[in-house]
């Protein structure tokens, strides 16, 4: 089962990452609706996110996750940032400084690009590829649970193995214009910054 990379939002955008949000006359009534509590409980929610720099990461895992891989998760994520969004525009604090928000100019992997043989980076590059700075990857390895270790270092036995091809792969395909191999790439560095060499 795959483990959500941001779990401590996953209950927040459980609760509050309705569909709703994204039609202005219904957003205006559930914001409108967000008692004390609520809105303490979203502000936490946003600072910590800020705090952590995620902002950008989970836009990208929102963007980035393989097809069927924690589909509802995904969109509940995205419905709270645009949330958080809505309370922004209606001038809300802290929401109002827009630390937190759903990139959307962001790159779409096209895993087909990836050789057959490479085909199962698809997957934890999706999911890990998107630590893409000491600072996010710090804070990931801090939260990072045994099943993620388990499973970074099994990919990185692999990738050692597969090491000429993915060079190769990477190579041939520029991670500044496609974003499956900026995932790749990044990757790599998260498993090198955890001491699993791949080389």
């Amino acid at each position: 089962m795959a483990i959500h990379p941001f779990q401590y939002i996953a209950s927040v955008a459980a609760r509050y990452g309705r569909d709703e949000v994204q039609v202005v006359q219904e957003a205006e009534l559930i914001v409108g609706a967000l008692g004390p509590d609520e809105l303490r409980e979203l502000a936490q929610a946003y600072e910590e996110i800020a705090r952590r720099e995620d902002s950008l990461p989970m836009s990208e895992w929102i963007r980035a996750g393989v097809a069927g891989e924690m589909e509802k998760e995904r969109h509940e994520a995205l419905m709270l940032l645009i949330l958080f969004h809505c309370l922004a525009e209606q001038g809300t604090k802290p929401f109002t400084s827009r630390a937190v928000q759903y990139h959307s100019e962001i790159k779409r992997p096209v895993w087909d690009h990836l050789p057959p043989g490479l085909r199962y980076l698809a997957a934890p590059a999706g999911r890990y590829g998107i630590y893409q700075s000491a600072k996010t990857m710090d804070a990931f390895r801090d939260r990072m649970t045994a099943t993620d270790h388990d499973h970074l270092r099994t990919i990185s036995a692999r990738i050692a193995s597969d090491r000429i091809r993915i060079e190769k792969f990477l190579d041939e395909y520029d991670m500044c214009t496609h974003k499956e191999a900026e995932l790749v790439y990044f990757l790599i560095g998260l498993l090198d910054s955890m001491g699993l060499r791949v080389d």
